[in-house]
């Protein structure tokens, strides 16, 4: 179950980060 939480909270932070990628990238390009 910890293990679980885990898994559930690093995804969280992986698709924050590529999100926060997404934006620098639009916002230095366009």
């Amino acid at each position: 179950m910890n293990r679980n939480t885990h898994e559930e909270e690093r995804r969280k932070v992986e698709k924050a980060t590529s999100m926060e990628r997404l934006g620098w990238i639009e916002s230095f390009v366009g």
